[in-house]
C-alpha cells in the first residue's frame, strides 16, 4: 500500500513539473457585483461578468503562442442627485493573437486585440432608450500561477486590458465614422483560471 501510494505521489509530482508541451486551453472567470459611489450626485449598482478564453501551442517546451477571446458583459443602474435612474447594459468583446513563455507553474503573455468592440444599451426610466457602440483595437497583457490537479490545472491570473476605440456608430442616424475624441478603456482585473493540456 505504502509503495503504491509512494508511486502515485511520483506520477503526480512529475507531472506537475514536467515540461509543457503541446495545445492549451484556457479559461479565466470573474463575476461581481455591488454598489458604486463615483460622485455625490451620481451612485450606481454594478453588475460585472468577464472571461477571456485562450487556445494555443507550446513550442520547444516554453514559447506559447496562440489567440486569445474576451467576453465581458456590465450592467449598471445609474441614479443621479434627482432621482433619476438610467440601465446601461454593455457588452464587450476582443480577440486576438498571443504570444508568451510558458513553464511548469507559471504564463506569462501578450495579446494584441486585433478587433475590440463595445456595445451600449441604455433604458431611461422615461423616455426612450437607444443602443451604442464602437470598435477599436488593442492590448493585453496576462501573468497567471498554475497549480496541477491531476489532468488539469487552476490557478489565479492577472489581466491587463488597455483598448482604445477609433470608430463610433451615432446612435441617432446609425452612421459610422471616428471618434472625436477617441475613446480608451485600461483595466486590472483577478481572475480564476482552469487550464487543459490537450495534447
Amino acid at each position: 500500500m505504502k509503495m503504491i501510494l509512494c508511486t502515485f505521489f511520483l506520477i503526480v509530482s512529475m507531472k506537475a513539473h514536467a515540461e509543457p508541451t503541446g495545445l492549451f486551453l484556457s479559461e479565466s472567470l470573474i463575476g461581481f457585483s455591488g454598489a458604486l459611489s463615483s460622485t455625490a450626485s451620481n451612485v450606481s449598482q454594478q453588475t460585472v461578468f468577464s472571461s477571456e478564453t485562450g487556445l494555443g501551442y507550446v513550442l520547444w517546451g516554453a514559447v506559447y503562442l496562440g489567440g486569445a477571446f474576451s467576453y465581458q458583459a456590465h450592467s449598471e443602474s445609474v441614479t443621479d442627485s434627482t432621482g433619476r435612474a438610467t440601465q446601461h447594459m454593455r457588452t464587450n468583446q476582443y480577440y486576438g493573437p498571443s504570444l508568451g513563455w510558458i513553464n511548469d507553474a507559471f504564463v506569462i503573455a501578450g495579446t494584441y486585440y486585433a478587433f475590440a468592440e463595445e456595445k451600449d444599451n441604455v433604458t431611461p426610466i422615461s423616455g426612450a432608450g437607444y443602443a451604442d457602440s464602437r470598435t477599436g483595437s488593442g492590448f493585453g497583457v496576462l501573468a497567471s500561477y498554475r497549480f496541477s490537479l491531476g489532468w488539469f490545472q487552476l490557478g489565479p491570473t492577472v489581466i491587463y486590458r488597455s483598448i482604445g476605440f477609433t470608430n463610433c456608430r451615432n446612435p441617432i442616424t446609425g452612421a459610422t465614422s471616428s471618434c472625436s475624441p477617441q475613446i480608451d478603456r485600461s483595466e486590472l482585473l483577478p481572475y480564476l483560471t482552469l487550464f487543459l493540456n490537450l495534447q
